[in-house]
């Protein structure tokens, strides 16, 4: 069952995530710098532009005609 509140909760738990797994790979004294990590990085860019994607263009497989790349 798809509403607002379900997309809202959604779209912040998914950018809690992407900071939770930011925030848990703190690097000094224990790791290297964060940034080190290519693969770790290239994942969070590529989630991060995922969830922004998810949040300005939603699914609106129910009314076809208001995405404006069907047009």
């Amino acid at each position: 069952m798809a509403s607002w509140e379900n997309y809202a909760v959604f779209t912040v738990s998914a950018f809690q995530y992407i900071i939770l797994a930011y925030a848990f790979s703190k690097s000094r004294p224990y790791r290297k710098f964060v940034f080190s990590n290519y693969w770790f990085v290239g994942s969070l860019l590529v989630l991060t532009a995922f969830t922004v994607y998810l949040v300005i263009i939603p699914d609106t497989s129910d009314t076809p005609y208001t995405n404006p790349f069907l047009r």
